[in-house]
């Protein structure tokens, strides 16, 4: 049979296969790598490098990254007459391998395939990944999470008798990391795993791209951040942007091997009627002060790995770098650092994972291969004052299952509603992810406290199955296959009521060492916390000036990369920040929100007081937020009522305190 094992990537996809015993990669334009990228134009799809180079012209018509939003069934590009969501661009990749595998294999045979997915994925990412492979025209025979993935690789030509394997992955849109343990070439057991989904190689070519729109600023006056402060029309700015990135991920790999590199981007946009060259140097010190933030990203996921888990760093034999981005040598030098010890990457770190799901896809090679992986994340059931029950835990080793009885709530009832979810908010299951459900009818009609046996399970090719019953009534008993790639809608009378926010952020001299935390929190409080597909929110920022950096919108990546730009500034100018959400609530559709986070005072506190109160007078609930040493009686003040002030130590607690505000209005 055709076997073949597939590395799906944020940036970059690999694909090989075992012939004669040894590894084999597809070719794809002539090189190992393929681009996860496509471009639609007139009809004609276009993937991987030829895409990207077509980019240039045709900036919005080209889709890449899409894997970071794997699974997110609002997420969608619409492109010409045609709409794509994340599984159709990487169906499109995948038929982009199956091409040139069918080409490979020169037969009409059927073309078993393993794909690879981030350890951090969920379960409907996993049946995305899944669904988007058999579109292709690939037989999937089963989707293995990337770390277990390397570990093979690698004890498939050094094998130990026995040994705990750290595996470190730096993709170009997700960070994991794992142990595992291995016993020779035949016996892989995850013990525990981590990550960050919206981390990866893609987030140092931001760091890239910042440093030469600092440039830009400081030299001649423009400002890349956004098309307005721009001045450039919506198709001008699409292709400068393209060509900033493009050059960004060079500029990134490059310094991986050197210690300065030219950067230079001719005809980079239109400038003075005439068209800009950009010539400059960036160094692999600068390029490190960047992207610092990341790096240290990067060690709090590997601590934070270790804990409430009875394994530490001592307890590692082997530390193995994966995915291109860990090619960095700071990435290197971190892990180095915490481990205590040098990390494996003797091998091609861009294809291990490929290679290790081309033993895996090999029927041969993969009999007698036992490999014991652990759920990302916990399962579990809606009960009383919206709270959600754990039926199965993160980390329990799958194939596994878990009965449990649960009681009605409501005399003489006739039926139960059974609601299934995804995540660890036992507090408030609003926070998890709804799978799905159904309602179990016609059991036994009895007073409050009748029992209810319920059984979730979660098999070896990741479906998860969920049973109820009637303990007095054997014939009333259902159980069903979740299928995470219909989406589950909550009825009519659990909708979410829409807000419009405008986010404030101080960003005076005073925020100068922590800045990033605060922008880190930002950015979670807009990709995690808050479903912009409901929700509009506008992002402005104030010290001396104020400056709005998205109005009211619905487009996450657009706020995100606002929030990106940011710097230090000046003093604290509250009153205009007030002011500028004033305008942009007049704008709104929905309930009115300001959230203000400062670590400051005002420069003039009777003129901020007076806008916040006309802010208030006109139905705006303002939340407040003050870090430090401020006055925190007056900046309650601001808010409206003292339960929407939220007092926090530093920045390092934003984030919490964004949670408190997002699960107090039910966003």
């Amino acid at each position: 049979m055709n076997s073949i094992g597939i590395d799906l990537g944020t940036t970059n996809s690999v694909a090989c296969t075992i012939q004669h015993g040894h590894f084999e990669y597809l070719k794809f334009s002539g090189k190992d790598l393929l681009p996860s990228a496509i471009l639609y134009t007139k009809g004609k799809m276009t993937v991987g490098a030829a895409a990207k180079r077509k980019a240039i012209l045709n900036a919005d018509n080209f889709i890449s990254s899409a894997k970071t939003y794997m699974g997110d069934h609002k997420q969608t590009w619409s492109i010409d007459d045609k709409i794509f969501t994340p599984t159709d661009v990487a169906a499109e990749v995948l038929k982009e391998i199956f091409k040139s595998a069918r080409k490979f294999f020169n037969n009409d045979d059927e073309i078993q395939a393993v794909i690879t997915v981030p350890a951090q994925f969920s379960f409907d990412q996993i049946a995305e990944t899944k669904k988007a492979g058999k579109i292709a025209g690939f037989n999937v025979k089963q989707v293995l999470a990337e770390p277990i993935a390397a570990a093979i690789a690698y004890s498939f030509e050094n094998t130990k008798p026995k040994e705990k394997i750290y595996v470190v992955d730096l993709g170009g849109g997700t960070f994991d990391v794992a142990l595992l343990e291995s016993r020779g070439k035949n016996f892989y057991q995850t013990l525990m795993k981590d990550g960050d989904r919206t981390l990866g190689g893609d987030d140092f070519d931001k760091a890239v791209a910042n440093l030469i729109m600092r440039e830009l600023r400081k030299t001649i006056g423009v400002d890349l951040s956004t098309k307005e402060k721009s001045g450039l029309n919506a198709n001008e700015y699409s292709k400068t942007l393209q060509k900033l990135y493009n050059e960004a991920e060079k500029i990134k790999c490059a310094l991986s091997n050197s210690e300065t590199e030219p950067v230079d981007i001719i005809n980079f946009f239109p400038y003075q009627n005439g068209l800009y060259d950009l010539h400059m140097t960036i160094t692999r010190d600068e390029f490190l002060a960047e992207a610092a933030p990341y790096v240290r990203k990067i060690e709090n996921v590997i601590r934070r790995s270790f804990e409430d888990t009875n394994f530490s760093e001592e307890d590692v034999d082997r530390v193995i770098l994966v995915g291109g981005s860990a090619n960095m040598p700071f990435v290197r030098n971190c892990v180095k650092k915490f481990f205590d010890k040098e990390p494996y990457s003797n091998m091609d770190l861009s294809k291990l994972v490929a290679m290790g799901a081309a033993i895996m896809a090999d029927d041969e090679l993969s009999n007698g291969i036992e490999k014991h992986d652990i759920i990302s994340h916990s399962f579990g059931i809606e009960v009383l004052d919206n709270r959600m029950e754990k039926m199965l835990q993160q980390n329990d080793e799958y194939p596994c299952e878990n009965t449990e009885i649960f009681y009605t709530v409501k005399d003489y009832q006739d039926s139960v509603e059974i609601r299934a979810y995804e995540g660890e908010n036992t507090e408030d299951v609003s926070q998890n992810r709804y799978i799905g459900g159904f309602v179990l009818k016609d059991i036994e009609r009895a007073p409050a406290g009748k029992e209810i046996e319920i059984r979730f399970s979660f098999d070896e090719s990741c479906i998860l199955h969920v049973m109820a019953k009637d303990p007095k009534r054997p014939n009333v008993y259902m159980e069903i296959d979740l299928d995470p790639t219909f989406e589950q809608q909550r009825s009519d009378d659990e909708k979410v009521k829409p807000y419009d926010i405008v986010l404030l952020l101080d960003n005076s001299g005073s925020m100068w060492n922590s800045l990033d935390t605060a922008k880190d929190a930002c950015q979670k409080l807009i990709s995690e916390m808050i479903d912009t597909s409901i929700h509009r929110v506008a992002f402005a920022t104030f010290e001396t000036n104020v400056h709005l950096h998205s109005h009211l919108t619905n487009n996450q990546q657009q706020l995100i990369n606002a929030i990106n730009s940011v710097e230090v500034g000046g003093s604290t100018n509250m009153t205009d920040a007030f002011e500028i959400a004033y305008q942009e609530i007049s704008r709104r559709k929905a309930e009115p929100l300001v959230i203000i986070v400062t670590d400051g005072m005002p420069d003039n506190s009777s003129t901020t007081t007076n806008k916040a109160e006309q802010l208030k007078r006109d139905g705006v609930k303002i939340s407040a937020i003050g870090a430090g040493k401020v006055d925190h009686q007056y900046l309650a003040s601001l808010a409206s009522s003292p339960q929407d002030y939220y007092q926090i130590i530093d920045m390092n607690g934003l984030a919490d305190a964004f949670k408190n505000i997002v699960n107090g209005l039910r966003l």
